[in-house]
């Protein structure tokens, strides 16, 4: 995630970071934080970049959101705890498009996912999957209109040379060749849409 939201290069459009997780000593936590607490006091305007807790309870009101500028709200954790908390995540889900969020779950496997964090996911990043089955299953609940035979090399090519190189799917774009790629990368000529080897 560190890499997602500081590299240059992938050129991320977004003003406010929201970051709750069950454990942010994490180094990469603790880097995202340090980063944007560091420019906040270099811009000196008051203007809050991010917000982070360890606490659900502090995950503010959709109706204190700045619909003005592009807000990325990451969650870890808190699957399959107490109904209260999860239906607070799934609300975040629910209603992001009208608040210009772009809501992120990293969950570690795609077994036990609740579905409503899928069936409103605009990307998913697919890392290397330890079972098929799995892979099979992440196919199916994202209801991909790519042949599940392609589906799999483009995921086997995107994860077999890299440790944490992952398959981004990518719900919110009409241009096929940026559907499905490799990292933040594109796809070779939107070649997996068109049916291309």
């Amino acid at each position: 995630m560190k890499d997602l939201l500081l590299n240059d290069t992938y050129n991320l459009d977004y003003d406010r970071v929201y970051l709750f997780a069950e454990d942010l000593d994490h180094s990469d936590y603790q880097h995202i934080i340090r980063h944007f607490t560091e420019l906040e006091q270099k811009m000196g305007n008051g203007v809050k970049l991010i917000t982070y807790s360890e606490n659900l309870d502090d995950l503010p009101p959709l109706s204190q959101i700045d619909r003005s500028v592009q807000n990325v709200v990451i969650f870890d954790g808190w699957v399959n705890e107490q109904e209260n908390t999860d239906s607070r995540i799934r609300y975040y889900f629910y209603f992001a498009r009208q608040y210009n969020l772009s809501v992120s779950y990293l969950y570690y496997s795609w077994f036990g996912c609740p579905k409503v964090f899928l069936r409103n996911a605009q990307y998913a990043f697919l890392y290397r999957m330890p079972f098929d089955r799995e892979r099979r299953t992440a196919y199916k609940d994202l209801r991909l209109t790519l042949p599940d035979d392609r589906f799999k090399r483009a995921h086997e090519e995107a994860t077999v040379d890299d440790e944490n190189g992952f398959l981004l799917v990518d719900q919110k774009t009409d241009d096929p060749i940026m559907r499905y790629r490799s990292g933040l990368g594109r796809d070779r000529d939107g070649e997996l849409e068109k049916g291309g080897e």
